[in-house]
């Protein structure tokens, strides 16, 4: 057993980033040992040691060993998150760039089917053969459209085996690649039109997806209502507790020093110094773009003063111009016709 897992540590030291199931391993396997709570589907774990693997244990969780925290952020976030994937509804992580969002999918992937890697990244490039899947055309041509020569994507692949996929940066992708997930949230299968025998891929309990948006994007390629209906929204705010933003500059430096091969120990007044600058940069920037839209507020309701003014004189022209012609046309004794032509004019005139 020491040799596997000293195997498995030299394998780890290995990869210039390990994903967060191989680097968190041992807890996984002891979380797993000790787990006596229901699990939904094919989970590896239950809902209740998820939670610990993500936010770190407790004296009164009663474990053998400390387990660290690994994301910082209110502990509700994680919950929802949870439960939605303990449904059968996707989970869509909202929030502004930085906040941890693909690092809790990572997190919750690895702790409830010990596998983070079936990930599609949405781009304006991105296509539907990348969420469904493609063909090998070399052996299309010699062997013949089937299964054997069709590529799976990522999602499909999660399909398959029950297990969890995601999807980074969803509203980066154009409107019609989103929409063909609607099927796969409801339906649960992929249909295969080219094949004659075995043409659906069904899903096995406990598949499930997270997806990631930056608010930022909001507007860039928004979701369809159907698409909305399909996913759990969990909006995730920066952080400004300055406790937080202490740990997770330290648990980031540690992790990226040990990645690298060295030990750095970061001394406190610098913590302090670095989080109240970059807390400094937010509230500016935050001042910066309010003092921008009372700009843009104060133009538009210059603009929207002048216009009725303009408006105000247009109608008052109008009206002395529309009375004159009203006592003329009153006042004239012509025929039927004559005032019929002069009625015209004045339409034209006000028009």
């Amino acid at each position: 057993m020491a040799t596997k897992s000293k195997k498995k540590a030299e394998e780890t030291e290995q990869l210039l980033r390990a994903p967060a199931e191989i680097k968190f391993a041992e807890e996984l396997e002891y979380l797993e040992s000790i787990d006596k709570g229901v699990k939904p589907f094919s989970w590896r774990l239950s809902p209740q040691m998820v939670r610990i693997f993500v936010l770190g244990s407790t004296p009164a969780d009663k474990l053998d060993r400390d387990i660290p925290q690994k994301w910082y952020g209110d502990a509700t976030y994680v919950e929802r998150a949870i439960v939605t994937l303990a449904s059968d509804r996707g989970l869509l992580l909202i929030g502004d760039p930085g906040t941890g969002k693909s690092w809790l999918a990572e997190l919750l992937s690895a702790a409830i089917c010990r596998c983070s890697t079936y990930v599609v990244q949405g781009t304006a490039g991105t296509t539907e053969d990348q969420i469904k899947y493609s063909w090998n055309v070399a052996r299309v041509i010699s062997e013949g459209q089937s299964r054997d020569t069709m590529i799976p994507s990522p999602i499909m692949v999660a399909m398959q085996r029950g297990e969890l996929a995601r999807f980074e940066e969803l509203t980066r992708s154009t409107s019609d690649v989103q929409d063909s997930l609607i099927s796969i949230l409801s339906e649960k299968y992929i249909s295969i039109p080219e094949l004659s025998e075995d043409a659906v891929v069904y899903a096995k309990p406990g598949f499930n997806i997270i997806a990631t948006a930056n608010s930022r994007d909001r507007g860039v390629n928004d979701l369809s209502s159907a698409l909305k209906r399909r996913f759990n929204f969990v909006t995730i705010p920066i952080v400004t507790n300055a406790k937080q933003e202490k740990q997770i500059v330290t648990f980031r430096t540690k992790d990226l020093a040990a990645r690298n091969g060295f030990t750095v120990e970061v001394p406190p007044a610098l913590l302090d110094i670095l989080v109240q600058t970059f807390s400094d940069l937010r509230q500016a920037q935050s001042n910066a773009t309010s003092d921008a839209k009372f700009s843009n507020l104060h133009g538009l309701l210059k603009y929207r003063e002048s216009s009725t003014r303009q408006q105000d004189n247009l109608g008052t022209m109008v009206q002395r111009k529309m009375g004159r012609n009203i006592t003329k046309l009153r006042s004239d004794e012509d025929s039927s016709e004559e005032k019929h032509r002069k009625w015209v004019k004045l339409s034209e005139t006000i028009w």
